[in-house]
């Protein structure tokens, strides 16, 4: 149990040490950007902007893997789990 704690705050102080220099970086990059995406077209963005975006976005798309793989085991566990039960 305690090793799932440290692991824990591994995780927790990666994310807080993550959000600092995400902040400084976006701090630093205030200048205006144009974005161009499929037609559309964003001029004068300002930089930072467009970098929360993009975390915001990779963060979406790994919580979405994330969450497929853990349905995908959790099925798994429940299918082993009924052949088990059976005689």
């Amino acid at each position: 149990m305690a090793r799932a704690s440290n692991v824990t705050r591994l995780v927790i102080a990666a994310a807080v040490v993550a959000a600092v220099v995400l902040t400084i970086f976006c701090a630093q990059n205030t200048q205006a950007a144009t974005v161009k995406f499929l037609g559309f077209s964003w001029p004068g963005a300002p930089l930072f902007v467009v970098i929360l975006a993009s975390v915001g976005l990779g963060i979406v798309i790994g919580g979405v893997f994330v969450w497929l793989r853990l349905a995908r085991y959790s099925a798994q566990r429940r299918i082993l789990g009924r052949h088990q039960r059976r005689p």
